[in-house]
């Protein structure tokens, strides 16, 4: 998603900012996360699914996001 806007708006990916810890909490992403945390610990058939859910908002972070938020 940041390399989007980066060609959009003819912008670096490293000029714009990471998103903040109340921003991810206002987008309910990290109740998301927990979740999906929670459940792949619980194993059963839906492991699978939530490690591609994962895999799936990680592709739209930044590599210190990612760090913060995919622990």
């Amino acid at each position: 998603m940041h390399a989007n806007y980066a060609d959009t708006f003819s912008l670096a990916v490293e000029d714009i900012p990471p998103l903040l810890r109340k921003e991810i909490t206002a987008l309910g992403m990290d109740t998301v996360l927990s979740l999906l945390k929670f459940v792949e610990k619980k194993g059963g058939g839906y492991a699978d699914l939530c490690q591609i859910m994962r895999s799936h908002i990680a592709c739209n972070l930044t590599d210190s996001e990612r760090a913060l938020y995919l622990k």
